[in-house]
C-alpha cells in the first residue's frame, strides 16, 4: 500500500488538538488507527479523520513518534 507522505502528515496534524502532551489518560498521547480512520482523544477533545490506510489496520502509536 502506498500513501502520500505529505497528505498523511496533514491528516495527522488535523487531529493534533486531541493529543495530550501530558498523557493524563491511557493513550491520550497516541494516534489510534481503527477502521480506516485516525483518532486522537484526551479529556475534553476527540478528533478523527479518514486515514487512507487499509481498514483492517488497527493500533495505537505515540503521536510524537508518528508526527
Amino acid at each position: 500500500m502506498k500513501i502520500d507522505r505529505v497528505e498523511f502528515l496533514n491528516k495527522l496534524l488535523s487531529i493534533e488538538p486531541g493529543i495530550s502532551k501530558r498523557g493524563d489518560i491511557q493513550q491520550s498521547n497516541c494516534v489510534v488507527i481503527f477502521k480506516g480512520r485516525l483518532y486522537s482523544m484526551q479529556a475534553e477533545i476527540t478528533c478523527s479523520t479518514i486515514s487512507g490506510l487499509d481498514p483492517e489496520m488497527a493500533g495505537a502509536v505515540r503521536a510524537e513518534k508518528l508526527i
